[in-house]
Order: C-alpha cells, then structure tokens, then sequence
C-alpha cells in the first residue's frame, strides 16, 4: 500500500544548500517526523517500524514532535468532506473570538481558502511551550475526530487544569490571532454574514438558525466558551475550566438528591461544592461572594429556609447558606447569643445581625443531619455530614433543634409554624426534656 506524503517540501538537504548547520539538523528531523508519521499510520504505533520510530523519537526528545506530525498527517490526508467540515469549524472558532468581523485579522483569516486554512498543519514546530503545545495537539485532535476524522487516543491528554479561556487561545494561536471575546458571545447575523464571505462555506448549507446550536455544541465537545448554560456568576464562568466542568457535571447530576437536577438549583450547589472546583474558581466565587452581587442570592436563601419545602430542597437550601456564610463572614463568637442556636436561627431569619451568625448555620445543620440519620434519610444526612466537615460538642439546648427539624419534616411545616411549637427555657440551666427525634 502506497501512503501518500500530505509534506511534498520535506526533502532531503545538504550543508551546502542549508545557511547553517542548524538548519540543515532541523530538514531532517523533521523529515524524520514526517516519515516516522507515514509509517506509523501505514501500521501500527505499538508494534514493528511504527514502534521502532516511537522509541527513536523517544529516545532523541522529539516524543511530542512527532505526535504533532501524526496530527498533521492525519488532518492532510483525511477525506475531503471531513476536510472540510474541519476547516469550516476551525474557521467558526477563530471568527467567533473576533469583536470586529472588518477587522485586518478578520479579513485575512476570511480570505483563506481550505489550502491556507490548512497551513498550521503543515508545520511541526511552534513557540509554544511543551505544556501549551500538548493542549493543543489534544484540542486539534478533539476537533478532528468531532469532525469523523481518524481517532488516536493517545493523543487523549487534555490538560483539565486549563482553563476554557486558555483553551480558545490556544485554537488562536494557530493563526496567530488573540481572541477579543469569549467563544459563544456572538450577534448571530453578524457572524453569519462574516461567513458568508468565505469560500470554505460555499455551497455549506449553514444558515443564521444552525450557529447557535454549532456554537454549544463545540462548547461542550471542545472544553471551550462562555458557559451560558450554566445559571452560575459570570465571575465564576469566566475562569471556568474542564476540571470544574466535569466536577460540577458529576456533582449535579446526583439521581440520589432529585433537586440537584433543577437548573434554578446550579448556584446553591455551586456553593456547596467549593472545595471540589479548582483553586481559580474558588477564588472567583469567594470574591463573589463577599460583593454586593451576591446580596440578592442571600435574602434568596433567607426567605426560602422559612419556607415550608420538600426535604431534599430544604436540606440543600440549608447546606447552601452555611457554605455562603463560611465564604463571607467566618464566625468568632462560637456561644448562642439568645439562650440556643434554634433561637438565633429565628432572630437571623428576622433580618437581625448577630456576631456568631455562621456558627449558629453549623449547628442548625448538625442538628438537621442527626434528624435525618435517625430518620433513615442517611444519603441525605451524608450528604450534610460532607458539608459540615467537622461534627461540635452537642449544646445542652440543641435537642430543642432536633425537634424542630423534626417537625418541619414529618409535617412539611414553615420555620414560623415550627418555631411555634416550643417554648424553651429562659436559661441554660433550667431542666431540659429531651425527646426522642422519632416520635415526631
């Protein structure tokens, strides 16, 4: 079988026709990639020349050399029709971080045809360091086989600490543009007309309708792009990566705890998840947090903790505005400031400000996951137990909080309509009953 060679200028030179002896080192080491790339594909990676030109390439420090050169080898060679469909998408990915589609940049990328579209790939080396340079070998590939190009999983390294941001610069830096805006923040018409002028759409039966759902739909494969799907603060989506993406995805998805599904829900989740995303985001949401953005989440939290609502909502309600709290003003004072916790839970729910106010949001949920332990709801109570992290000495007055979630539960009762039923003592030191969380 013949295997055609998609680098026609990689021919053998010598010293006298090179400037320099670099330059003659550099022809054949990538005529050696090249070739290592023709017989790898005319065979197999892991055994006979195809491996003996892996451990060489190993062996000389070309490992990440070559695996571009199969990327390019496997793009040049790809059938016309998914030659196409790739230029086509690379094309909408650069145009799409363009603000002005008149742009010098713009015009230059537009006039391209597939032939110069394809120029990135004829080239193996670039100024990137190796960690970039091996994003974007796995970003290119991803596009490629989205496209039905030719699969190769070891190429399958993308780097999840990257962030979606650096990702669309990456897909940039082929043609040296530097994206102005994110991915998926475009004016539909006006996109569609830049495109229009390609001829790499030619005869393409793109229109106005098919860009949005182009856009998301590389967003998702791609690990790029403003995550508009996600009802989270900009701040935070704006340093989204692929760690957090794939953390939250699973997070959410959760069958165990059914509201966790709800799209209105992603925000308090995101707060309960904080110690899983990575370090940029956390960062992201702590600022959020303590800004005045975040004003509108709280008296959100506030008025539904008093709500009488389904449990799994309740109990993450509850998980959600402990973990707010811990972000925006740790506690110092540790001791009820009203005789119990249950009793600062009523004057904060009533808009009063009191100095141990995160504390008193751990006590409540401890109390809130012993009700559920010993009602049998142990994968909530789980669940509570993850966000508490740390279990504190029981109050001698916390039986009076085990009550009163126990009421709110079995009865589906409002804050008022449970806090009702109590009438605690006016000191610490007054006998106290305590009574079973079962029975209620």
């Amino acid at each position: 079988m013949t295997i055609p060679n998609p680098f026609p200028y990689m021919t053998q030179i010598s010293s006298g026709q090179a400037h320099d002896s670099k330059e003659v080192e550099k022809r054949n080491r990538d005529r050696f990639l090249c070739n290592a790339a023709s017989v790898i594909r005319s065979g197999s990676r892991y055994t006979g020349r195809g491996f003996h030109y892996c451990e060489v390439a190993q062996r000389l420090g070309l490992k990440l050399l070559l695996e571009r050169a199969i990327l390019n080898y496997d793009i040049l060679i790809s059938p016309p029709s998914i030659r196409r469909k790739f230029v086509s998408s690379l094309l909408f990915i650069i145009l799409n971080q363009l603000k002005d589609y008149n742009s010098t940049s713009a015009v230059e990328i537009l006039a391209k045809d597939e032939d110069g579209l394809l120029s990135p790939f004829r080239e193996i080396h670039s100024d990137l360091s190796d960690s970039d340079q091996r994003q974007i070998i796995s970003l290119v590939r991803l596009l490629l086989e989205l496209c039905g190009g030719q699969v190769e999983v070891e190429q399958h390294y993308l780097n999840a600490s990257y962030l979606y941001k650096n990702n669309e610069v990456l897909y940039g830096s082929l043609f040296g543009i530097k994206g102005q805006k994110r991915f998926g923040e475009f004016n539909p018409e006006e996109l569609y007309k830049a495109i229009s002028r390609s001829n790499v759409f030619t005869g393409s039966e793109i229109d106005v309708s098919n860009l949005i759902p182009w856009s998301t739909m590389l967003m998702v494969h791609l690990h790029i792009g403003y995550q508009t799907h996600f009802t989270l603060p900009p701040e935070v989506l704006e340093v989204w990566g692929t760690f957090d993406n794939i953390q939250f995805t699973f997070y959410k998805s959760n069958p165990l705890i059914p509201c966790f599904q709800k799209p209105e829900n992603e925000v308090l989740l995101l707060l309960t998840s904080n110690t899983t995303i990575a370090y940029k985001s956390k960062e992201a949401l702590s600022q959020w947090v303590v800004s005045e953005k975040s004003q509108r989440l709280y008296n959100r939290l506030i008025e539904d903790l008093q709500k009488s609502q389904e449990t799994d909502q309740l109990v993450l309600t509850m998980a959600a505005l402990l973990c707010y709290e811990r972000l925006r003003y740790p506690s110092e004072n540790t001791k009820p400031m009203n005789h119990s916790y249950l009793n600062d839970l009523d004057a904060v729910l009533k808009g009063k400000f009191l100095g141990n106010k995160t504390t008193v949001f751990e006590r409540i949920t401890f109390a809130l996951s012993r009700v559920l332990y010993t009602c049998e709801d142990r994968y909530i109570s789980t669940f509570l137990s993850y966000i508490l992290y740390k279990t504190p000495l029981l109050h001698i007055l916390d039986g009076y909080s085990d009550q009163y979630w126990a009421k709110r539960i079995k009865n589906k009762l409002s804050h008022s309509d449970a806090f009702s039923c109590f009438a605690e003592p006016e000191n610490e030191n007054d006998e106290m009953d305590w009574v079973k969380v079962e029975n209620y």
